[in-house]
């Protein structure tokens, strides 16, 4: 953990960390996060956490500006159906319950009417609380090992200390409450009067409201030690003087406050306000750095530069992005980007990256040769493009990113994949057969998994602990669904061509239509096990073969066009909550496949003019050849039948305008798939798993592999989820007992559940209780 990190930003941290514990692949991400506080003792730092997590919501009286209401407002306010209540995207809303404790929303039936509509969330949600099925109060998560691990005093005097300072005590940060030791009454005391500069930004940020707050012998203490510390007086001097005291940073002691802020500029949102206010006429010798004024006019300069390389030659616009990385680099350390002010300065990086990944192609004397290149090194410069539109924040910046993208990235696209389809035409190109599973062994098809998407995931996979082994493949022509799913698949040697339709789908065995309900038969013939996706099976045999598929790239990439690279990091979680459920089912490996890539330019690709006349049926990069037209762009044998012949778009250029995402052509961005190896033997072979498990009455003995450090067991009910035991650390042989306290348990449907040091579930068995 970072040492300068505060109290406040670790509970954003540890309670968003909850929605992670949910068992991916098997289950749903929780619909909320629930935060029961029986005594009420954190409400005062729920005020100052709504700034740092939007998407946390109070109980309590009806005051929707303070994003509070009853419970039947909160459940609607999940459901989306308030306006003026707009939760965000990307995580799980936060419910604070105060005076509300988990237990009493477990006894649904004597929980009081007016929080009854919650009590559905315990099994729709997830808790924030101890591990043991505690709430969590301040000194507990303190203390705890599974909270900071401070060492706290147990007198009610230091806890007393400790809930009245709870307000101020969460800005402070973590390393100087571990610094102090031994934790009582006197330190927090100390905290809670004796913090000046966390005193000052506060008031800094909230001239009125400090003062009020803080009441009449608390505000003659910050007076006097403003004077003493900073030679100034709060009492006496405008806010707009200490403001710019801070961000001349004359003095040492403003320097340091200046860091201090830096730390944590989120915590007081005032401040940047009151610098906005204070900033001097003239600041040519000073730092620019202090003022927003200053960072939001430089954004705006990047921004017009940015817009305008769409007018420039390639070479011309590198050279430009160079220049502005020298201006505008150093703003990426500025405070106000950790305020997310400066994303056209963050976005010079992987823009930078663009520009040196597409400054030459190389020539090549067949279409191998270019691919070899490509994995190696091409796909760095699709990656980066799609992170700089990926990481757009704001409309303004639309146009700006776009047009840099466009500026070398677009060239680039062209020339290569014009050399690529010149040396198919002169050399041929053969795509493999179809991909088959080893014994044990779950193939997952993603759609339209392109190459340098597939290398993110396998970063993905990686930081799960996951082990993969990467290899390509070349994509049936023409790249589209319909002919190149069959040839990926392990029934790609029964499939059949005739005339091309003029949907490019081959046919069955028999000559009748390859249809969805088709293909399954075919799949379940040639041996193979079919998953679905929302209900996720282990192996049947130990030498069984499974199917499972998942759509959603190539749809999304059809619906959204450019705006697909925003939302691709969550498709591929989805990849990996289903990978790591086929693992956990019982599979011994899952090998990752897809069917084409694709190809995405902001603002569109260029049209080519296709005649209707000349064809049956025209894609987006590939046609159907209509009787013995002879349309002048290039064309290739149809995987399934080489002597029917496909109208592929030239280059990058699509038959369709205002297309931002293609496929069904000739690109190494459609034609190079990733073939992704997960898991197998040497994956899997030091996998702690569960040996046995011996009931006694209602005392279950548990015996693991083996044991490791961290390792915690518990026992949950099958159908509601929710505990019956105790979570407990295993022991160093990897052994625990677990025992069930709730005699009416017995011969319940159980799980029981094995996680990491980091909560992730490695390991479970289904069970009875008593056995």
């Amino acid at each position: 953990m970072n040492g300068s990190i505060t109290l406040l930003e670790t509970l954003v941290e540890r309670i968003r960390a909850t929605a992670a514990g949910y068992h991916r692949g098997a289950e749903e991400p929780p619909a909320a996060i629930l935060w029961p506080d029986p005594d009420g003792a954190w409400r005062p730092a729920v005020a100052q956490l709504q700034g740092l997590m939007p998407e946390l919501l109070s109980l309590g009286d009806y005051a929707p500006a303070q994003r509070t209401g009853p419970a039947i407002w909160l459940k609607c306010a999940l459901a989306g159906s308030l306006s003026g209540v707009d939760l965000p995207g990307g995580v799980i809303p936060v419910l604070y319950l105060p005076g509300v404790a988990r237990h009493q929303l477990r006894a649904a039936e004597s929980c009081p009417w007016e929080w009854q509509p919650l009590v559905e969330l315990l099994f729709r949600g997830a808790v924030w609380g101890h591990p043991n099925g505690r709430d969590w109060t301040p000194e507990g998560f303190l203390q705890s090992a599974e909270g900071l691990g401070l060492d706290l005093a147990g007198d009610e005097k230091t806890r007393a200390s400790l809930r009245a300072s709870i307000g101020g005590l969460v800005k402070t940060p973590v390393d100087l409450l571990r610094r102090r030791g031994r934790l009582e009454a006197v330190d927090f005391d100390e905290i809670m009067v004796g913090d000046t500069p966390r005193d000052l930004l506060t008031w800094l940020a909230s001239p009125e409201g400090a003062k009020r707050d803080w009441g009449e012998e608390r505000w003659h203490a910050f007076r006097s030690r403003c004077l003493d510390k900073y030679d100034f007086d709060p009492g006496h001097d405008d806010a707009l003087v200490a403001a710019e005291y801070l961000g001349l940073r004359e003095k040492e002691t403003w320097r340091q406050l200046w860091e201090r802020y830096r730390e944590a500029p989120t915590l007081y949102p005032g401040v940047r306000d009151a610098l906005n206010r204070a900033q001097p006429r003239d600041i040519l010798a000073l730092e620019a750095e202090s003022w927003p004024q200053e960072n939001e006019k430089l954004e705006n300069e990047l921004r017009a530069a940015l817009e305008a390389l769409d007018e420039l030659p390639p070479h011309d616009a590198r050279r430009r992005l160079h220049e502005l990385e020298t201006t505008h680099g150093v703003r990426r350390s500025w405070v106000w980007a950790k305020l997310d002010e400066a994303p056209l300065a963050r976005s010079l990086t992987p823009l930078l990256e663009l520009a040196e990944a597409t400054r030459a192609i190389p020539a090549c004397s067949s279409p191998g040769a270019l691919v070899a290149w490509y994995v190696e090194h091409g796909w760095k410069a699709d990656d980066a493009a799609r992170r700089v539109r990926g990481d757009l924040r704001r409309q303004k910046d639309e146009v700006a990113l776009h047009g840099a993208i466009r500026s070398v990235y677009a060239p680039w696209l062209e020339d290569l994949n014009r050399q690529f389809q010149a040396l198919v035409g002169k050399h041929g190109y053969e795509s493999p057969g179809g991909e088959k599973a080893a014994e044990g062994e779950c193939l997952l098809f993603v759609d339209g998994l392109r190459y340098d998407v597939g290398l993110e995931l396998v970063q993905r996979l990686t930081k799960v602990s996951l082990k993969v082994a990467v290899s390509h493949r070349l994509a049936a022509l023409p790249t589209v669904t319909p002919t190149a799913k069959p040839a990926v698949a392990p029934i790609a040697d029964v499939c059949r061509g005739a005339k091309l339709p003029a949907d490019f789908r081959p046919t069955g065995p028999e000559g009748n239509e390859l249809t969805s309900h088709l293909f399954g038969k075919l799949l379940e013939a040639a041996g193979y096990q079919r998953i679905r996706e929302e209900s996720v099976t282990g192996p049947a045999s130990v030498s069984a073969r499974g199917w499972l598929e998942t759509g959603r790239i190539d749809k999304r990439g059809h619906e959204l066009g450019a705006d697909l690279a925003a939302i691709l990091a969550g498709e591929l979680e989805r990849v990996v909550n289903l990978v790591e459920g086929l693992l956990r089912a019982g599979w011994r490996s899952v090998k990752i496949v897809t069917d084409h890539g694709w190809l995405l330019l902001p603002g569109g690709l260029a049209k080519h003019e296709l005649p209707g006349f000349l064809v049956e049926s025209r894609w987006s990069r590939c046609a159907a050849i209509k009787g013995h037209s002879t349309p002048e762009v290039p064309t290739v044998p149809w995987r399934w039948n080489p002597a029917e012949s496909v109208a592929v778009a030239p280059g990058s250029r699509v038959f369709i305008k205002g297309e931002a995402y293609a496929h069904g052509g000739v690109s190494l961005q459609e034609c190079v798939t990733p073939v992704l190896r997960v898991g197998g033997e040497t994956a899997t072979s030091d996998a702690v798993r569960i040996q046995s498990l011996r009931w006694k009455g209602l005392r279950c003995a548990v015996e693991l592999s083996r044991g490791e450090g961290g390792l915690r067991a518990g026992v949950e009910t099958a159908d509601e989820r929710s505990p019956i035991t105790p979570v407990k650390e295993v022991e160093a042989d990897g052994q625990v007992s677990l025992l069930v306290a709730d005699e009416d348990k017995l011969g319940a449907k159980a799980i029981v559940l094995i996680s990491d040091a980091s909560g992730r579930v490695i390991a479970k068995a289904e069970t009875r209780v008593g056995g």
